[in-house]
Order: structure tokens, then C-alpha cells, then sequence
């Protein structure tokens, strides 16, 4: 027979309340009848009725996120830490990808909410109307990952991709370079991208000595974007990646293209994914502090749900990590 709250107070010799403040997390028990009340749950091998939890309580206890992929390190940091922080109060996480693409995207999260989902947490600003029209009327808080933007409607937690894609421009400029090649994913549908862009190119004072190579979002248009910026006259001296994963592809293509990285061209990215410093030469990189992005976002959406609490925007502090792919002009 599946043990019950019931059972499992009865052994304990506390009420069903104390079982249910401890199995949801509640710092409202002593650590002593949280101890014991637990050591029951073991041995009885509780597993909680999670479908009846929601129907007494009307509370899923579920977080939903919609990302374009989890195959890059830096959403699974971010995402790690999301659930850990989720995990910590007693929620859980469900995870859906959707690509670059906005129908998608609101299909996705649709569903979500149809499953229960509490909060969403979606990437960048630009998001299907379907979808936000269904959060609004569930009273589903929607927080937009990745950017900060203290003046747009919804809240969005993460860093300022025109300061990063600054960061990265003053740092070649500092190194003395003027030509420089703008490398960067698709630009449809990628708002961050966009934004690390237009940064970059503020940063500079002359854009007629900024080619821009759009090119796939992988290692290949890396590649890809060597072999037309090879091409050029004069040729850029250095590549402003907007992703690091472009900037992958380049480090491979460049000495088969001649070209030794950084006497010949400086590389810089934009992400700092966990393996920049170790290939070779490591990689120069905006970092973004990922673990400090999940938690945040973790925490805000919990201060919410538990305590009424708004959810504000948060800028999540970026910065330079300068390493052996660029070199002074």
C-alpha cells in the first residue's frame, strides 16, 4: 500500500501539517522533527501524489523555460542553475526548445502553460502574441532571459548585449585595430544577437571599416566566414564574433587559410563558453556569469510565486576575458 501524509505523521508523532510544511520545504519545523519526520518518509518510501497536491492546492509547483536549444554550454549553466534554485524551494522545471522560431516557441510554451507551469522563462524580447496574450489571461509571469531592459514590459533578467558587444569593439580598438569583421548568426528572430551587434557598431567610429559577415550560428560559418573575409581588400586585422561558437569555427580555418592567430588576426567572442580558455589559442571573450544568471532568475520567480513579491528587471554584470587570440596591431 502507497504510504500517506497521514501515515507518515503517525509514525512520526507530529501532526499531518508538520509532514506537509517539511515535505514542501517550509523553514517553519525544527530541524529535529524535520529529521525525524523525513527518516519516516524514507523508510515508509513516500512518493508524493503530485497530480492530487495540485488539485487541493491549485499549485503545480512547475516552472516552464522555452529555449532555442540545449546543446550550448551556456544555456545548460544557466539552466543548471535555474533548476537547482527552483529545486531548493520545492519547484521543478520543465524544459522545451523551439529554435529561432517564434511559432514555435509559443506552441511550446503554450503547452506548457496548458500543463500547469506557474512562470515562464523565455529568451529575449521578441515573442509570438498567442503566447503572451495566454500567459496574461492564466496570470502566467513571463521573464525574458538573456537581456536586460529595464523599460520593457515584461521583466528580463540578464545582461546588456549592446554593453557586450561595446566591451568587445573598445577592447580591439584599445589593441589598435580599425578593420575589423563583424561575425554573427542569422539576425531574424535573434534579438540578442541584434542588440550585441548595434553595440559593437556604436562602438566604433567609423562603420564603412566594419564589414559584417552574417553566416549559420556553428562551427561551419565560422569557417564559412574566414574563407570570404580571406577575400577582402584590405583585409580586417581582426573578427568580432557575436557568438563564441562562429568564433570556434574560425580559430580552426584560420592557419588553413595562412593566417596565425594573433599576429595576423585577433579572434574575439562573445559568451565565454566553458571551453574558450582551453582551446588553442584560448579564446578572448565577453563572459557572461551564467550561475549568477540562473540563480537570479530562480529566486525572482520564487520571491514572486511565494511572497507576492514583483519580479524586476536585473542586469547580470558581463566582462572581458582577455586571452591569446588577440594581440596589440
Amino acid at each position: 500500500m502507497t504510504a500517506t501524509v497521514r501515515a507518515i505523521a503517525r509514525a512520526a508523532g507530529v501532526s499531518h501539517t508538520t509532514v506537509s510544511r517539511v515535505l514542501n520545504r517550509s523553514n517553519a519545523v525544527r530541524k529535529s522533527t524535520r529529521a525525524r519526520v523525513l527518516a519516516e518518509v524514507a523508510r515508509l518510501d513516500y512518493t508524493p501524489n503530485h497530480a492530487a497536491r495540485a488539485l487541493a492546492t491549485r499549485r503545480t509547483r512547475t516552472i516552464g523555460s522555452v529555449v532555442p536549444s540545449i546543446d550550448s554550454s551556456s544555456n545548460a549553466a544557466w539552466l543548471n542553475a535555474l533548476e537547482s534554485t527552483l529545486e531548493r524551494h520545492g519547484y521543478a522545471l520543465i524544459i522545451a526548445t523551439a529554435g529561432f522560431d517564434q511559432e514555435v516557441e509559443a506552441r511550446r510554451g503554450l503547452d506548457l502553460i496548458g500543463l500547469g507551469a506557474e512562470a515562464l522563462v523565455v529568451l529575449g524580447l521578441e515573442h509570438d502574441e498567442r503566447l503572451l496574450r495566454a500567459a496574461r489571461s492564466r496570470e502566467v509571469p513571463i521573464v525574458c532571459n538573456g537581456v536586460f531592459d529595464p523599460d520593457f514590459p515584461l521583466p528580463t533578467i540578464g545582461g546588456d548585449g549592446r554593453s557586450m558587444g561595446a566591451v568587445a569593439m573598445h577592447h580591439l580598438l584599445d589593441l589598435g585595430h580599425e578593420h575589423i569583421a563583424l561575425v554573427s548568426g542569422p539576425l531574424g528572430g535573434n534579438d540578442r544577437a541584434r542588440m550585441r551587434l548595434a553595440g559593437a557598431l556604436e562602438a566604433h567610429p567609423d562603420r564603412s571599416k566594419l564589414p559584417h559577415l552574417e553566416t549559420s550560428l556553428s562551427v561551419e560559418g565560422g569557417v564559412r566566414a574566414v574563407r570570404e573575409l580571406a577575400t577582402m581588400t584590405p583585409r580586417p586585422t581582426a573578427m568580432l564574433c557575436v557568438s563564441d561558437i562562429p568564433a570556434m569555427g574560425a580559430l580552426f580555418e584560420l592557419p588553413r587559410q595562412g593566417l596565425r592567430v594573433p599576429d595576423d588576426l585577433s579572434v574575439v567572442g562573445l559568451d565565454d563558453f566553458d571551453w574558450a580558455p582551453h582551446i588553442e589559442p584560448a579564446l578572448t571573450a565577453v563572459h557572461t556569469p551564467n550561475d549568477e544568471l540562473g540563480r537570479a532568475l530562480g529566486e525572482a520567480i520564487v520571491r514572486h510565486l511565494d511572497e507576492g513579491n514583483p519580479i524586476d528587471s536585473i542586469e547580470v554584470k558581463a566582462h572581458l576575458e582577455e586571452r591569446s587570440s588577440t594581440a596589440r596591431r
